[in-house]
């Protein structure tokens, strides 16, 4: 038997009656199922359109933070940026007057050993050591001599000019 005679034959012994009877049911399922169907479009549409305005609400702010993070980046570069500068300004600062007070402490040192000869010399000479003032007085033209033209006070020319007395003696 062929496909179409086998439909033909089933067709023939439905009962129309029972056709009927069953579509204004099949028709309420049908209804109930086509609104079923509805309502959860529905239920997609609203539920994936607010999601789409939340994901731009989040893009926007998400932009917002992105745009204050390079700004804070910037000013914290600038801020580090001035404060390197300023830090290398002061070590230079600093330097210097290491260098200056490094100068004065030479320079006291010089004077205070110049002290202390010019002291023993005049303890040796009051003793009567005359040997001792000799050795004073070479100590003392040997440190006049290390020090450099360019570092001389005026206070030195005059020690240096006592001295010469001293020697004269």
């Amino acid at each position: 038997m062929s496909l179409v005679a086998n439909i033909l034959q089933g067709a023939s012994k439905v009962d129309l009656d029972v056709i009927n009877r069953n579509i204004p049911s099949i028709r309420k399922d049908m209804d109930v199922l086509k609104k079923d169907v509805v309502e959860h479009v529905e239920n997609v549409h609203v539920k994936y359109s607010q999601k789409s305005k939340l994901n731009n609400a989040r893009l926007n702010e998400l932009l917002r933070y992105q745009q204050t993070l390079e700004e804070l980046k910037n000013k914290g570069e600038l801020v580090l940026n001035t404060d390197l500068n300023n830090a290398e300004k002061e070590l230079s600062n600093n330097m210097n007057e290491l260098k200056v007070t490094a100068y004065k402490l030479q320079v006291l040192l010089r004077v205070q050993s110049i002290l202390k000869l010019l002291d023993k010399f005049n303890d040796d000479l009051g003793r009567l050591h005359y040997v001792n003032c000799v050795h004073s007085i070479k100590a003392l033209n040997g440190i006049f001599e290390a020090i450099p033209t360019d570092e001389y006070l005026e206070a030195l020319y005059t020690l240096k000019g006592a001295v010469a007395d001293k020697q004269n003696m």
